[in-house]
């Protein structure tokens, strides 16, 4: 139980920036992306309601949940909890919308409005989104920066706005209290069981198991803290893509991209390193060390392991999302910016034959590799700034900031790499 709660602690993300990889995927998305002319310039597509979608593909949707029921029970035997019987989608439902989030396990609260997220420095015209119709959050501070406009069903719109807005959906409650504890008549009936770790009484925790994997640390803390397995990024991702594919397949090419949009945003949570690794730089034995002490009452070490994780995963998170608003404000070119050269300069080596195994095999794989690098540049340079509030246009700029900027440069090189690969996997091309 002592190693347990250092772990679950570890992972706890009390402050509501550290549960998100990215805070923004859209920005990252859009240059990874817009630059394209294959893609950028394809045909628009018409905005469908879900409900079109489900009247006119019922069926066909209902035995594709049925392959992804047996997959899962196949390939997460460990982890996965069979859908319940009574959860099944049935294609011939009063209510298809309720059920189909039903039958994928998400918060059925679920908003899925019809608009598109404005990127910055190019403004749009269309009528504003209420920020408070996109969330199932009670705070929606996250948000402040970002602006989004209506579209209507019916209209037409760019593959490209479609995508790269859906890809921050999943960071909009989708995967919020679907636990026994969290408090919701749906997490009793969903059949997760017990948040495996964080606060269940947060809000935002509760849909960290569902955007984190800590596939690659040592073998003891698995035989000490086997819940730490308990998480389901991979499943998420498979439903959405397969789903994707259908919609393409059977014509409806709205919800094509949004469903990818919404399993691409999966994938680029874990090329943040702080989603894949539980406490960088903390060896096996480190981390049982704090925990032995821990045990015997001395718990400084391991508050500090808290804080110190936390403070660095927010200062990063803000760090890096302020710098790219900026740098997208003034339309900075690849040519003068390194962030913005990085999105869109790693080539895709191949499309992957296997989507599921992508994301723990080799993003996570890439991501695990850059975390101690990573942890090591946030202290080198931002070791007075953390925890404190702190303004970007008055950091300092020395060495040490050039240092860990490469790493995001590194980082963000591989954000734009599996975008492209997502979409070229869906499209059956590549998109270079």
């Amino acid at each position: 139980m002592g190693m347990k709660k250092l772990i679950a602690i570890s992972v706890l993300l009390l402050s509501f920036s550290s549960v998100f990889s990215w805070s923004n995927h859209a920005m990252g998305t859009w240059l990874s992306l817009y630059y394209i002319k294959a893609f950028a310039q394809s045909p628009f597509v018409k905005v469908e309601s879900l409900e079109e979608f489900l009247n006119a593909e019922s069926e066909g949707v209902s035995v594709l949940l049925e392959e992804q029921e047996k997959f899962f029970r196949a390939n997460l035997a460990d982890i996965y909890p069979p859908l319940p019987e009574k959860l099944k989608f049935r294609y011939d439902s009063q209510d298809l919308r309720l059920d189909f989030l039903r039958a994928l396990r998400l918060n059925p609260n679920t908003r899925l409005g019809y608009y598109i997220q404005e990127m910055p420095g190019i403004p749009l015209t269309k009528p504003k989104f209420p920020k408070s119709d996109l969330t199932t959050f009670q705070n929606i501070s996250y948000l402040d920066d970002d602006v989004f406009r209506e579209v209507k069903i019916g209209s037409i719109l760019s593959p490209l706005y479609v995508f790269t807005t859906a890809v921050d959906e999943p960071d909009y409650g989708m995967d919020v209290g679907l636990y026994e504890d969290n408090d919701t008549e749906f997490g009793k009936i969903y059949g997760f069981g017990i948040q495996p770790f964080g606060d269940p009484q947060y809000e935002y925790s509760s849909q960290a198991p569902f955007h984190m994997g800590f596939y690659y640390e040592g073998k003891l803390i698995y035989t000490l803290a086997s819940f730490l397995g308990r998480t389901y990024p991979e499943m998420r991702a498979y439903q959405f893509f397969t789903l994707s594919r259908f919609a393409f397949k059977t014509g409806h090419e709205y919800w094509g991209y949004r469903f990818l949009g919404w399993g691409l945003h999966y994938i680029q949570d874990f090329t943040q390193p702080y989603h894949a690794r539980v406490l960088p730089q903390y060896s096996t034995g480190k981390m049982i060390g704090i925990n032995m002490l821990a045990m015997i009452g001395i718990s400084g070490a391991k508050e500090n392991a808290i804080t110190r994780v936390s403070d660095r995963h927010n200062f990063i998170e803000t760090y890096q999302n302020r710098g790219l608003r900026l740098r997208m404000e003034k339309r900075l070119s690849p040519e003068q910016d390194s962030w913005i050269k990085a999105f869109r300069s790693k080539s895709v080596d191949s499309i992957p034959e296997d989507i599921f195994s992508y994301l723990r095999g080799t993003v996570a794989k890439e991501s695990v590799a850059k975390a101690d690098l990573l942890d090591q540049k946030i202290e080198n340079y931002a070791s007075d700034l953390l925890g404190k509030k702190w303004k970007y246009s008055e950091l300092p700029q020395n060495p040490e900031r050039e240092e860990m900027d490469a790493v995001l440069d590194d980082l963000f090189q591989n954000f734009g790499s599996h975008t492209r690969t997502i979409l070229s996997w869906a499209r059956g091309k590549k998109f270079e």
